[in-house]
């Protein structure tokens, strides 16, 4: 029997270590006979005796792979993180063509990840006229021009997801886009190094199939596949037969993660794979209750809301990117007969004129009992504003 090596990398620090761990126990327990893992965990220091010792307790129980542990030291350190959930390790995927001198391929995956099949149809992927190839990050290209401007690009068609890629080492290593990754890594982007792989290899990214990266915040939890309109629309809708397809990997990429709240989408499946990881000191019943949806409304149940005309009239709250998308996906959905404007309290936006409203302050708005007031999980102020003067409102998560 033929065994299909497999070369797969994570990247990670010790506080990451447990999801990571995870992902790899699913990989493992979902593999063929015939093929084999070399997974690479890419670290910035080494690893304590004790993290190692279980690492080692994951390689000895499965037969489907081997593990081992780089160490790349602080070569990003100095690259932006801001105040965002990436953490620096995330920049590790820049120079694994360097780290892996002697693969053509690769598989890289995030740690919030699971996989649920056998990975040997996804690695043998023809990508030999491509860099990278990924599954598009679908939230961007609703708002796509607005993302090509401040990348520098003509257009997003092909932005993906960095989550998980399938490399294509030796094509970058010849066409020295390692050292492109490494000029870019100083420069400040809003998406960290996501921002970086789609710039540098923009003309050579192939798009794969949703069922490759089945990225969880694009759907509605308490639904079976229900996902979010927008991704519909930025997609044509081309999604819904993608949708149809079982995943090979589900993607936690939201600020909600299996391992902190019970309302995870698909969360209950991380959990069957954390329970055999010897990193896994807690069970999914002790995980809290927490708070993160109440009065948050998805986006599609909002423009239902809209349709049902209960009230006289709509103010978005945010001149900036929520508003943006609130808007588009809106406009494209259901009526804007009712919209009243745009609010924003910051005064530099007052006056000016954005998707085709002028923007006002709050002070200025309709005095009527009958209107609601859109905005974002984020908008303390706002929010504080509207509840001093018993105002109607409606959080909206997009």
């Amino acid at each position: 029997m033929e065994v299909n090596n497999i070369p797969v990398v994570f990247a990670t620090d010790q506080n990451y270590l447990w999801p990571t761990s995870v992902a790899i126990i699913s990989l493992l327990k979902n593999a063929e006979p015939n093929t084999f893992y070399e997974i690479f965990i890419l670290t910035s220091s080494s690893l304590s005796a004790n993290n190692m010792l279980m690492i080692d307790m994951i390689e000895n129980k499965y037969c489907s792979g081997k593990i081992k542990v780089i160490v790349v030291g602080d070569i990003f350190k100095d690259s932006y993180i801001g105040d965002h959930h990436i953490t620096t390790p995330s920049y590790y995927r820049l120079i694994i063509s360097e780290v892996l001198k002697h693969y053509s391929k690769c598989i890289y995956l995030d740690g919030d990840i699971i996989v649920q099949k056998d990975l040997s149809d996804f690695f043998n992927l023809d990508i030999n006229n491509y860099y990278v190839a990924g599954v598009k990050a679908l939230g961007y290209h609703i708002l796509a021009t607005k993302h090509a401007d401040r990348l520098g690009l003509n257009n997003i068609d092909n932005y993906i997801n960095a989550g998980v890629l399938l490399m294509n080492l030796d094509k970058l290593r010849e066409d020295k886009i390692d050292t492109v990754f490494k000029e870019l890594s100083s420069r400040i982007y809003d998406s960290h190094d996501q921002d970086i792989i789609n710039i540098a290899c923009a003309s050579k990214i192939k798009i794969l199939p949703l069922k490759y990266n089945w990225m969880t915040r694009y759907f509605i939890k308490g639904y079976p596949n229900r996902i979010k309109i927008g991704c519909v629309s930025s997609t044509d809708g081309k999604i819904l037969t993608e949708i149809q397809e079982e995943p090979y990997i589900i993607h936690y990429a939201d600020k909600i993660k299996p391992w902190n709240s019970k309302n995870c989408y698909l969360g209950i499946k991380w959990w069957e794979y954390a329970k055999d990881s010897p990193f896994t000191n807690i069970q999914v019943d002790n995980i809290k209750e927490d708070n993160l949806d109440d009065g948050v409304m998805e986006l599609d149940d909002l423009l239902e809301l809209i349709k049902e005309d209960k009230y006289d009239g709509y103010y978005i709250y945010s001149a900036g990117s929520m508003g943006e998308f609130v808007y588009k996906v809106w406009s494209e959905y259901a009526s804007t007969e009712k919209l009243l404007g745009f609010i924003d309290n910051r005064d530099e936006f007052h006056g000016k004129v954005f998707c085709n409203y002028v923007v006002i302050p709050y002070s200025k708005c309709i005095d009527k009992s009958n209107i609601l007031f859109i905005l974002s999980p984020s908008a303390t102020n706002a929010k504080n504003l509207l509840d001093k003067d018993n105002r109607k409102y409606q959080i909206v998560r997009i």
